[in-house]
């Protein structure tokens, strides 16, 4: 019977001969940077050949296998805030939530704003998708939600809890 000692000494001898095959730099397939002045605070959404990664005031998408950029979001000029949350992707839109209390839905071929909803009170945290709503959590321990395909208010006031949020929101 083999010890489970001896079974990770050879997993580590195999390990590192694998390791050890590699000669010289390993070559990148494509590098972008982001030209905005703001950080990149999120990681990326990606949907089949797409990667969608906001920084600063805008959204950009890149083909995956390339690198190249197929649209940035505004196109002409960044708008005056910065979208710190994750990217949401659902049904064909790329869902930002702006620092400016606007929330943008963007079409994920084209760039092109498909809607925008002002909020009354900024977002905090990572939004989610819950059905057909976009949840996100509001100050005071509330949440609110508005419909994720047309930007329409989904609920007619915040949903108190009680009891506080402690962490983020998911759905299921």
């Amino acid at each position: 019977m083999i010890s489970k000692v001896s079974l990770g000494m050879v997993a580590m001898a195999l390990g590192t001969g694998a390791f050890g095959q590699i000669s010289g730099p390993v070559p990148l397939a494509w590098r972008w940077q982001a030209p905005s002045r703001g950080a990149t605070l999120s990681t990326p959404a990606i949907d089949g050949d797409w990667i969608f990664q906001n920084s600063g005031g805008r959204i950009y998408c890149l083909d995956r296998t390339t690198g190249t950029q197929k649209w940035k979001f505004p196109n002409v000029e960044a708008i005056p805030g910065n979208f710190r949350s994750a990217l949401i992707l659902n049904k064909g839109l790329v869902i930002a939530v702006a620092d400016t209390k606007i929330i943008y839905a963007i079409d994920q071929t084209t760039g092109e704003t498909k809607w925008t909803h002002a909020l009354n009170d900024p977002v905090i945290g990572q939004p989610v998708v819950a059905g057909r709503y976009l949840v996100y959590q509001v100050p005071g321990s509330r949440i609110m939600a508005i419909d994720a395909t047309t930007g329409e208010t989904g609920w007619d006031a915040p949903y108190n809890v009680f009891d506080g949020l402690m962490g983020g929101i998911a759905a299921y």
